[in-house]
């Protein structure tokens, strides 16, 4: 499978490029020189965890990437975009208010479509450390964000808390007013079923803990050998 990915990209005329650091592209040394993109796309980032501690962790890596891009994308026409569960606690993440402390501003978004990516499979961050099935991209979106001239940001990756804090101040009321737009575009999925068990959720929360559950996992692994 890996082989056949590596030769339709080179069919494609596309480069592969593995260990990418996210947070300070800056440090690739195939990047220099490239054209501005259209596009930087990062799908499900995490890194781990569930406390508040990994929420916070996982905010600053947002910040991080967000910047990163700054330098490579096209000024009038780039966009970063990032693919995110709808869960509480990516929720919590509050991706608007990290891109803003980056100098991104929301366009829009749209449902994650997993089937756009030839052979895609959800992964676990730490695989080895839970046996259950991956979370489901099942409700997921795509943040689309675009660049913003209106202000000047300072690399969230040279700042202390401090500094943070009240950039995030600055950018609070513009934060609000794309979340207010964000809501009127976005109309979550109002219905989920999992196939493999014959069940129809219409609340994401018990959607999500039935996806992680381990009756689910049993059922999965049990059609599996059927399939064998």
């Amino acid at each position: 499978m890996a082989k056949d990915k590596k030769k339709r990209r080179r069919n494609d005329k596309a480069e592969v490029h593995f260990d990418v650091d996210a947070t300070h592209l800056e440090k690739e040394s195939w990047l220099d020189g490239a054209q501005p993109l259209q596009s930087i796309v990062f799908n499900f980032p995490h890194l781990g965890g569930a406390t508040e501690e990994d929420v916070a962790n996982n905010q600053k890596l947002l910040r991080d990437f967000f910047y990163s891009t700054r330098r490579y994308l096209h000024p009038t026409h780039g966009q970063a975009l990032v693919s995110l569960r709808n869960t509480l606690f990516y929720n919590r993440w509050k991706i608007q208010e990290q891109a803003a402390a980056s100098g991104f501003k929301l366009k829009r978004t749209e449902v994650f479509d997993a089937s756009i990516y030839s052979g895609y499979e959800p992964q676990r961050t730490h695989p080895a450390s839970f046996r259950g099935e991956p979370p489901s991209t099942t409700g997921a979106h795509y943040f689309i964000f675009a660049l913003d001239k209106s202000v000047q940001v300072v690399d969230p990756r040279q700042r202390v808390p401090q500094d943070l804090k009240a950039n995030e101040l600055v950018c609070g009321s513009a934060v609000k007013k794309q979340q207010e737009q964000a809501k009127k575009k976005t109309t979550p999925p109002t219905k989920m079923s999992c196939q493999p068990c014959g069940l129809t959720f219409r609340d994401v929360k018990k959607y999500n803990g039935h996806m992680n559950s381990a009756k689910h996992a049993k059922k999965v692994k049990a059609l599996k050998k059927k399939k064998h």
